[in-house]
């Protein structure tokens, strides 16, 4: 009798988890990351400049092609940061690349319709905006690129903190007796 309950709490304590369990959540990789961030930004952008580069004049660029880089620059370097769970600050980054984008693009069309008008000054100003939001969004995706392992480590970190509740069997071998035990991991 003895024999069958102890088969029974050994059976019951591996079947019964309450909370956290280990094995469960897994560490996530900081270079899993990196090469999310890298990949989701330059693979999306390479048909983009094939078409701008190796094309004649003549050529029509698919506007497919410019969307599949756009999406590669503006959502591309926040991937690392989804992975490991930081959507904060993968949002934040897409939110200020898309920003950056859209001032740029209205300030370089502003720049080259001023000029055309005969207005230099105006186009000159537009075209260092241009510049200046470029600029911002290229800082902003090496930044994101280069910072997604410590979103990871974060991440890996606040796993290895998490307590949890675990239930098993409590076997006193001098005594005989045996048991089911509570345990409350910090």
């Amino acid at each position: 009798m003895k024999c069958k309950i102890l088969v029974l709490l050994i059976f019951f304590s591996s079947c019964v988890s309450l909370g956290y369990k280990e094995k469960s959540i897994k560490q996530k990789s900081s270079i899993l990351a990196f090469g999310y961030s890298l990949g989701a930004t330059v693979l999306p952008s390479v048909p983009t400049l094939i078409f701008l580069y190796a094309s004649d004049e003549e050529v029509y660029v698919p506007s497919i092609s410019l969307a599949l880089g756009l999406s590669g620059i503006v959502f591309g370097p926040s991937m690392g940061h989804f992975y490991a769970g930081n959507r904060e600050r993968g949002r934040a980054s897409i939110g200020f690349r898309a920003i950056c984008f859209g001032v740029g693009y209205l300030s370089g069309f502003g720049a080259g319709y001023s000029f055309y008008a005969g207005n230099e000054n105006t186009a000159g100003v537009l075209f260092m905006i241009a510049i200046a939001s470029g600029v911002g969004m290229a800082g902003s995706a090496l930044s994101d690129i280069a910072t997604c392992p410590n979103s990871v480590e974060k991440y890996n970190k606040s796993i290895r903190n998490h307590g949890g509740l675990y239930l098993g069997p409590e076997i006193d071998v001098k005594d005989g007796s045996y048991g089911m035990r509570l345990v409350y991991r910090f």
